[in-house]
C-alpha cells in the first residue's frame, strides 16, 4: 500500500471516528431535549412544551421515548466500546437492554397506531397531563401517527443495527429523517396537513427536530458501512458530499422560512417571492459549488505539488546511486577476487581439518594427544562423552588435575615408557568414566616426532574392554552354574523318567478298564435293545389281543387295568429307548464332519410339521453356520430342543420359536433357541439336564426326563456347552456353544 493509500485510509477512518462521536453527541442532544419537555410538563411551561405558541405540543409519551431511544442508541455505543476491548467480556445484562428497550417502544407505537387505524382506545394517552389550552386538546396525550410511525421505524432501525443490517438502518433512518423534515416544513410554511396527517394532532416542531438528530446518529453507528460509506470515504466524491449535503439540508428551509415571514401572504406578491427565493437559492447554491470547487481545485494543486517535488527528489537519487553503484562495483570486484582466494585456501584448509575431525569424532574409541610432559593437546567427541569433559575443561590440563592421583600416576608411567623407549605401547589401563565407574581401556600409546627427532607428542588410543571382560567373566560363571544345572537336571530327569514309566503303566490299567466299561456298556445296550424290550413287547402284544377278544368280557374296570399296563409298558419302551439313546452317544458315534445346520434344521422341521400345525406354531429359522459336528447326533439335538419348545408351551398361546446364530468368532459359534412357552424358575437349572429328572407330572406333559440330558451330552461330545435362561411365563432360551472345527483323533 502506498503512502498516498494510507493517508487516505487514515482520512476516511478519522471522519468515521469523529462522526461515531458525533452520534454520541446528537443521542445526548435528543434525549435531553426530551428531558426539557417532560420539565414543562411537570412545571406547566408552554414554551418548553410547544416551540411556537398555538402550536402543536410535544407529548410526554412523545418525550419517554425519545429518551428511551437515545438511551438505546447510547447503550449501542457502550457495548461496541466494551467489545473493542479484548479485556472486557460481553455483558448479558447490556445485551437483554439493548434488545428490550426499543421493543418496549416497538409495541408502544404499534398500538397507537392501531388506536388510530380502527379507531380505537386502547390507553396510551394515560401518560398525560390536563392542557385544555392545547389544540390538539381533542387527543389528549395520545402521539400523532406519524411520530407513532417514526418511533416504529426507528427501534426497528436500532434492532436491525443490533444483527448489523447496516443499509437496512440507514434506509430507515434517511426515512425517518424525510418525514421529520416533512413536519418542520409544515411548520414553517404553516400547512397542517404536511406535519398532522389529519389526525386531530400532529408532530411538533421539537419532536421533528429531535427525530432529525437521532435519524443523523443512527447514520453516524457505522459511517464505514452501508450507504454512508460513500459520504465516509476520503475521495472526491466523498468530500463533496461531506460539504454539499449539510448545506442542501439547511439552505431551502431556511430560504423558505425567510420568505415567508418578509412578505405577506397575499397572491400579489408571489411571483416576487418566488423570483427572489429562486434567485438567493441560485447564488448561495452557487456560492457553494464553488467554494467546493475551489478547495478541490486547492488539493488537486497541492498533490501535483507534492508529485513534481516527489519527481525531483526521485531522480536526484536515481542520479546519486547510479554514482555509487559504479564506484562500489569496482571497489567490489577486486574485494571479491581476494575474498575468493582466501576462501578457496580456508575452504581446503577447513576440508582436511573437517575430515580429520569426523574421523576422530566418529571413532569408536578414546583419541588425544598430549605433550611430552602429560598436558592434554587434542581430544575427540568419545572422549568428552565417556568422561563428561569439554574439550576447553581438559585442554592443556595433566592427568593429575583430571583423575585420581593413583590412576593418574599410573598413565603417567605408561607415558614415561612411550617417551623413553620411543616405541608403541599397548597396555590395559583402569580409568573412572563420568559416572564414577571404573572401565577397564585397551590402550595404544605411541610417540610423535618433530622434524629434528625429538619426541614433540604422544598418541593415544584407548578401546573400552569392560564389557569384554566382564562377559568372560559371567561366561566362565555362567560354565561352571550349566556344569551344575547340568548334574541336578541329569538327577531330576532319571527322577522324572521313572515317574512317566509309573504314569504309563497307570494308563494302561486305566485303559483297559474304559475299554471294559465300553464294552459293558455296549452290552447293556444290546441287552436294553433286545432282552428288556422283548417282555415290553410281549405285554404290548397280549394286552393288544386282550383288547381286541375280551374287551366285552373283562368289563370296564378291567378295560381300565388293561390301558394302565399298556400305558405302563409303553412308558417303559419309552424310558428303555431314551437311555439307550444316551448311552449311544459315545458308544455308536460317527466321526465329525461338515455339517450345514442350516440343512439339518431343515429336516428337523419336516419331522415336526405336524406337531406344529397341531400347536399353530410358528418357528423362525435365521442363517446357521457350517461346522464340523456328527450329523445324526446334531439332528437329535435340534429336534429334542425343538420339541421341547413345541411341547412345553402355553395354554391357547401359539407357540414362536427363533432358532439363531447371535455371536461367534473363527473357533466358535454360539447358538440359540428362544420360545414362548411356560418357561421354569432357574434355580431347577442344574435340575433339569439330569438324567430322568422332571419338573412336571406325567398328567401335565408326556415324556421320560432324558430329553435335555441326551442334549447336553451330545455338546459335551462335540466340545461345547449347553445352558439355559427362563422366566416363567415368559418364555425359555437355550444357549449352545459349539467349537467350528474339532481336534483331530480327539473326540471322534
Amino acid at each position: 500500500m502506498t503512502n498516498k493509500s494510507l493517508i487516505e485510509l487514515r482520512s476516511s477512518h478519522s471522519f468515521s471516528n469523529k462522526f461515531r462521536d458525533t452520534s454520541v453527541k446528537l443521542s445526548i442532544i435528543a434525549v435531553c431535549l426530551s428531558c426539557i419537555v417532560i420539565i414543562g410538563w411537570f412545571g406547566d411551561i408552554a414554551i418548553l412544551k410547544s416551540v411556537i405558541p398555538g402550536q402543536v405540543s410535544m407529548k410526554i409519551s412523545t418525550a419517554l421515548g425519545l429518551i428511551l431511544s437515545g438511551i438505546s442508541l447510547l447503550m449501542w455505543h457502550w457495548q461496541q466500546a466494551r467489545i473493542a476491548k479484548p479485556t472486557v467480556s460481553k455483558s448479558v445484562f447490556l445485551s437483554g437492554c439493548l434488545y428490550f428497550v426499543p421493543s418496549v417502544v416497538i409495541v408502544f407505537s404499534v398500538l397507537t397506531l392501531i388506536e388510530y387505524g380502527f379507531q380505537l382506545d386502547l390507553g396510551t394517552d394515560l401518560l398525560s397531563f390536563p392542557d385544555p389550552d392545547a389544540v390538539d386538546a381533542v387527543v389528549r396525550g395520545r402521539m400523532s401517527p406519524n411520530t407513532a410511525l417514526n418511533f416504529f421505524w426507528l427501534n426497528l432501525a436500532f434492532l436491525l443495527l443490533v444483527r448489523q443490517y447496516y443499509f437496512a438502518v440507514q434506509l430507515l433512518a434517511i426515512a425517518i429523517a424525510a418525514i421529520s423534515l416533512t413536519a418542520v416544513s409544515g411548520h414553517i410554511y404553516d400547512i397542517a396537513f404536511l406535519y398532522g396527517v389529519n389526525s386531530g394532532t400532529g408532530m411538533a416542531i421539537h419532536t421533528a427536530i429531535g427525530f432529525i438528530l437521532l435519524a443523523l446518529a443512527l447514520l453516524g453507528t457505522r459511517p464505514d458501512k452501508g450507504w454512508m460509506k460513500v459520504v465516509s470515504e476520503n475521495s472526491a466524491g466523498g468530500i463533496m458530499a461531506r460539504r454539499l449535503l449539510p448545506l442542501l439540508l439547511i439552505v431551502p428551509p431556511l430560504s423558505s422560512w425567510f420568505f415567508v415571514r418578509i412578505f405577506p401572504q397575499n397572491i400579489e406578491y408571489f411571483d416576487l417571492r418566488v423570483a427572489l427565493r429562486t434567485l438567493v437559492e441560485i447564488l448561495l447554491l452557487g456560492g457553494i459549488v464553488w467554494w467546493t470547487a475551489e478547495k478541490l481545485n486547492k488539493i488537486d494543486r497541492q498533490r501535483q505539488q507534492y508529485s513534481l517535488e516527489l519527481k525531483n527528489l526521485n531522480e536526484k537519487l536515481e542520479g546519486r546511486v547510479k554514482q555509487r553503484t559504479v564506484e562500489l562495483s569496482a571497489i567490489n570486484q577486486s574485494l571479491e577476487l581476494e575474498i575468493e582466494r582466501r576462501r578457496q585456501i580456508e575452504s581446503a584448509l577447513k576440508q582436511s581439518q573437517a575430515r580429520l575431525q569426523a574421523i576422530l569424532d566418529n571413532a569408536p574409541s578414546v583419541i588425544y594427544l598430549k605433550e611430552p610432559e602429560g598436558k592434554l593437546q587434542l581430544v575427540n567427541r568419545e572422549f568428552e562423552t565417556i568422561f563428561g569433559l569439554s574439550q576447553s575443561e581438559v585442554i592443556g590440563k595433566s592427568d593429575r588435575e583430571i583423575f585420581p592421583s593413583k590412576i593418574a600416576a599410573a598413565l603417567n608411567l605408561n607415558d614415561r615408557r612411550v617417551v623413553e623407549t620411543r616405541q608403541p605401547l599397548q597396555t590395559e589401563e583402569v580409568v573412572p568414566q563420568a559416572d564414577g565407574k571404573l572401565h577397564t581401556y585397551l590402550s595404544i600409546k605411541f610417540p610423535l616426532f618433530d622434524s629434528e627427532g625429538r619426541v614433540a607428542q604422544i598418541g593415544g588410543v584407548a578401546t573400552d574392554i569392560t564389557l569384554r571382560k566382564e562377559a568372560e567373566r559371567l561366561l566362565q560363571q555362567a560354565n561352571d552354574e550349566l556344569e551344575q544345572k547340568v548334574r541336578e537336571r541329569t538327577a531330576e530327569l532319571e527322577s522324572e523318567i521313572a515317574e512317566r514309566r509309573e504314569s504309563e503303566r497307570k494308563l494302561q490299567q486305566l485303559t483297559r478298564q474304559l475299554k471294559t466299561s465300553n464294552q459293558a456298556l455296549q452290552d447293556f445296550a444290546y441287552v436294553a435293545s433286545h432282552d428288556l424290550q422283548e417282555p415290553l413287547r410281549k405285554i404290548q402284544a397280549f394286552g393288544d389281543r386282550l383288547e381286541a377278544k375280551y374287551s366285552q368280557e373283562l368289563g370296564e374296570k378291567g378295560q381300565d387295568y388293561l390301558r394302565r399296563m399298556q400305558n405302563a409298558a409303553q412308558r417303559m419302551q419309552n424310558l428303555i429307548r431314551d437311555l439307550l439313546t444316551y448311552s449311544r452317544i459315545t458308544t455308536k458315534s460317527q466321526p465329525f464332519i461338515a455339517t450345514d445346520l442350516n440343512a439339518i434344521v431343515r429336516d428337523v422341521l419336516s419331522d415336526l410339521e405336524t406337531r406344529i400345525e397341531q400347536t399353530k406354531g410358528q418357528v423362525v429359522v435365521e442363517p446357521l453356520p457350517t461346522i464340523e459336528a456328527d450329523p445324526l447326533q446334531m439332528r437329535q439335538l435340534w429336534q429334542n430342543l425343538i420339541g421341547n419348545s413345541l411341547k412345553f408351551h402355553q395354554p391357547e398361546v401359539p407357540p414362536i420359536i427363533t432358532v439363531a446364530r447371535v455371536a461367534g468368532s473363527k473357533s466358535s459359534v454360539e447358538l440359540q433357541i428362544k420360545d414362548n412357552g411356560i418357561g421354569f424358575n432357574e434355580k431347577y437349572l442344574d435340575r433339569i439336564f439330569t438324567p430322568f429328572q422332571r419338573l412336571h407330572g406325567r398328567l401335565e406333559y408326556e415324556g421320560t426326563g432324558m430329553g435335555l440330558a441326551i442334549c447336553r451330552k451330545i455338546v459335551e461330545r462335540h466340545g461345547g456347552k449347553l445352558r439355559a435362561e427362563s422366566i416363567p411365563s415368559k418364555g425359555s432360551t437355550f444357549i449352545i456353544t459349539l467349537p467350528v472345527t474339532q481336534i483331530k483323533n480327539d473326540r471322534n
